[in-house]
């Protein structure tokens, strides 16, 4: 009987020095700014302050981008975005700026064989994000591809505090 009880007590001890090694990890992981430790992701940062407006803005990247986790994004990160509005028949969502604006965003990533790739918006947290579509391949990227030019465009003009290609592998 009293073996019995050691070996669930030490069970629950151990459960229990577990679990403060997992929070001890998430937390310090958080407040020192390396979450991506956790979520093995890797960015890498494309423009900062880049103005976006009607006209097609063509970025240059080098070295190019490329695929080396399970699934990749472009985040722009847009102080004047509050929210997106979905629409009914759940085509393209515009994004809400802060007074009420509606704006469209068109991001279009280029290979090495000056294919386009149409990114579609995706929610990415608080972060707005864009993938290719659904149905070619949402965030799984060839990783056989390079890109070397980010094109964007907006119905409205806004500046993007950064832009940012995300790897990342879901874990």
């Amino acid at each position: 009987m009293q073996e019995k009880i050691n070996k669930k007590n030490m069970t629950i001890i151990l459960a229990l020095i577990l679990i403060t090694i997992a929070s001890t990890a998430i937390i310090f992981a958080t407040f020192t700014g390396k979450p991506d430790l956790l979520f093995q992701s890797k960015k890498k940062n494309i423009a900062e302050k880049t103005e976006i407006n009607t006209q097609w803005k063509e970025i240059a990247i080098n070295p190019p981008l490329k695929a080396t986790r399970q699934s990749q994004n472009i985040l722009i990160q847009i102080p004047e975005i509050n929210d997106w509005n979905y629409t009914d028949d759940k085509t393209k969502p515009q994004l809400i700026t802060k007074d009420g604006t509606l704006i469209d965003i068109d991001v279009i990533l280029i290979d090495q064989n000056e294919e386009e790739i149409v990114l579609q918006p995706v929610s990415i947290g608080s972060s707005i994000g864009f993938a290719m579509s659904k149905k070619d391949g949402g965030a799984f990227f060839d990783k056989n591809k390079e890109f070397k030019t980010l094109r964007l465009r907006s119905t409205h003009p806004i500046t993007a505090q950064n832009i940012i290609w995300y790897n990342w592998t879901g874990k």
